[in-house]
């Protein structure tokens, strides 16, 4: 599913991972993916926690979750897998965002459910 300029509202910028990991599970996240915000923003919510490499205890702890899937990067915790695809976590499960390469899950993540878009002028 691609989301067009301008067609979905961008979530608002909560600076305070744990109002953060609140209004995820508000929202409908699921536990794994919403416990997953607290531990990856421990001091504040940037971009650089989410596309840093996992250290190998995260990684391991991660895998054990997740057979079949190789975490590496932060965002990698907000993802499940489910038939050869990935799923957002944090989505309510009738509006689940899904894509075939998890790379893909990062902007759908910065733009909707943590407030770092990038802003486009331009449109």
């Amino acid at each position: 599913m691609f989301d067009r300029p301008g067609k979905n509202v961008a979530a608002g910028y909560e600076p305070d991972p744990d109002a953060l990991r609140t209004r995820c599970q508000q929202q409908g996240g699921k536990e794994f993916a919403v416990t997953w915000v607290g531990k990856l923003f421990a001091g504040e919510v940037s971009v650089g926690p989410l596309l840093r490499r996992l250290t190998m205890l995260e990684a391991g702890a991660m895998s054990l979750r997740l057979p079949g899937f190789k975490p590496a990067q932060g965002y990698d915790g907000f993802l499940e897998k489910v038939n050869e695809r990935f799923e957002c976590g944090l989505c309510p499960d009738e509006r689940r965002m899904h894509w075939k390469n998890k790379k893909d899950a990062v902007r759908h993540l910065r733009k909707f459910h943590f407030g770092l878009a990038d802003r486009c002028i331009d449109w």
